[in-house]
């Protein structure tokens, strides 16, 4: 669950399928390094990313987590990033709370800025 000021903003879960959750090392601290990070050390290039947003209604799991009833709107994300070799390397899916959350995106010259 990620915050702000101590309330819960989003529920973000990663998978990475076994070979690269081989490349992610654990820290000293007992945590884990950044994904990316360990994923580029072993030699992978995310080179596509598909990504979805949509809405939905909050189920008791998601609810729990994010400390909003059962049923309240959440925006959810789904993004899959895949490798030089056209293999998923990464899926996120990220539930936020509505009332606490906005998605901004500005296109320049075609590219995402």
């Amino acid at each position: 669950v990620r915050s702000i000021a101590g309330e819960p903003l989003a529920l973000i879960t990663k998978t990475l399928p076994s070979w690269a959750a081989a490349a992610v090392p654990n820290r000293k601290d007992g945590g884990y390094a950044k994904i990316n990070d360990g994923l580029s050390a072993c030699g992978v290039t995310a080179k596509r990313v598909h990504q979805s947003v949509g809405a939905q209604s909050a189920d008791p799991t998601i609810a729990a987590r994010l400390r909003i009833k059962a049923g309240s709107p959440v925006l959810r994300f789904s993004r899959t990033i895949y490798d030089q070799n056209k293999r998923a390397v990464l899926h996120i899916r990220a539930f936020f709370r509505a009332d606490r959350f906005e998605y901004d995106m500005e296109f320049v010259d075609g590219e995402i800025a």
